[in-house]
């Protein structure tokens, strides 16, 4: 039969690198070079609504669903010699998904999913915390993934 599905997803990436940077003063002299700590992390809260329906005769679910999409990008560095900043962007974006899953029952409203699903959503239209838009970065959420998990049917 089918049915009525809502999930929420929550993903995070982060990198940190150093590198060296070559300042100058305010009359354009040289003021050496200096070292920069950067530690950036991508956040993206997904919500997924939409339909399903299982397989006649198998524990194969289908699935299509509209997602809404919030991401948040955070930058915080330390300047050798210097301070440190912080820095934070958002933007939100809606996209489309479907996903094929195989149940493994293990109870009685139990099972063990292993799922495919295939998403397209981009993130963009980015602003930082003073409302400055930055119209150039997407953040692309576009692709295959695979999911292992268990679900609960209410019954």
């Amino acid at each position: 039969a089918p049915y009525f599905l809502v999930r929420l997803e929550a993903m995070t990436v982060s990198r940190s690198f150093d590198y060296n940077a070559y300042g100058r003063s305010a009359a354009n002299v040289s003021t050496g070079s200096f070292t920069t700590t950067n530690v950036t992390r991508w956040t993206v809260y997904a919500l997924v609504i939409g339909v399903g329906s299982t397989i006649p005769k198998t524990p194969i679910d289908v699935e299509v669903g509209a997602v809404y999409g919030i991401g948040d990008i955070t930058e915080n560095g330390k300047i050798q010699g210097g301070g440190s900043y912080k820095s934070t962007s958002s933007g939100n974006a809606f996209g489309l998904q479907g996903r094929v899953a195989p149940r493994f029952k293990i109870a009685q409203n139990t099972s063990l999913s292993l799922e495919v699903a295939y998403r397209m959503l981009r993130i963009r239209d980015y602003s930082d915390d003073f409302g400055r838009q930055d119209k150039f970065f997407e953040f692309h959420l576009d692709g295959v993934t695979l999911g292992f998990g268990v679900v609960y049917t209410f019954n």
